[in-house]
């Protein structure tokens, strides 16, 4: 969580997290400085990876801080080359495919580690290629 002020309708709808979440939640800017440290040299990997990436790198940019220069791995575009699915959307394959039980998409934490669940059995299917 980020603290913040206010939080656009929609967002609350999709992700469940009211403003009264955020209250007790580090400011942005020290999120964004540990995580810029965090990540280091390593691949940025994400599902639909130019949203998150742009989207981070503009809010690094905003708070003084250089912009994202890291490599990136979209697990989205990885899944449609290895695994054979109607849809690719990240909630979809986690239903269909059983990454992670016990998910709540559009949560930081859980679309990570189905994300991660994701990655490893594109990895997987690439090998049998």
């Amino acid at each position: 969580m980020v603290h913040t002020k206010e939080i656009n309708p929609h967002i609350t709808e999709i992700t469940g997290i009211t403003v009264d979440d955020t209250t007790n939640a580090p400011q942005l800017k020290d999120v964004l400085q540990r995580f810029k440290l965090f990540l280091g040299n390593a691949v940025f990997v994400a599902h639909d990876v130019k949203f998150d990436y742009s989207f981070i790198s503009k809010s690094l940019q905003k708070i003084g801080l250089e912009p994202l220069l890291n490599r990136s791995l979209c697990s989205l575009a990885l899944a449609e080359r290895t695994i054979v699915s109607y849809r690719y959307a990240l909630s979809y394959l986690n239903e269909t495919l059983r990454l992670n039980p016990e998910a709540r998409h559009h949560r930081a934490m859980s679309d990570v580690i189905t994300t991660y669940g994701l990655f490893l059995l594109s990895l997987e299917n690439w090998m049998k290629i």
